[in-house]
């Protein structure tokens, strides 16, 4: 449901270091979804985009 990496860092500016290593994590988890989908034979799994560590600021409907 988050992406497990977000909150890792309090800075994601496009050019900040660190903000690139977490977009690489993050491709790199949704890369081995595939890889475990396939190998599972699953042919549909949803990616959401809730706020990693956060999911207590949203709202339950949003989740649902």
């Amino acid at each position: 449901m988050t992406d497990a990496v977000g909150a890792r860092s309090t800075s994601l500016k496009p050019n900040d270091v660190t903000s690139t290593k977490v977009t690489k994590e993050i491709e790199h988890r949704l890369q081995c979804q595939k890889a475990v989908s396939n190998i599972l034979k699953v042919s549909q799994y949803y990616n959401y985009d809730f706020p990693d560590n956060r999911m207590d600021q949203v709202a339950l409907i949003d989740v649902a």
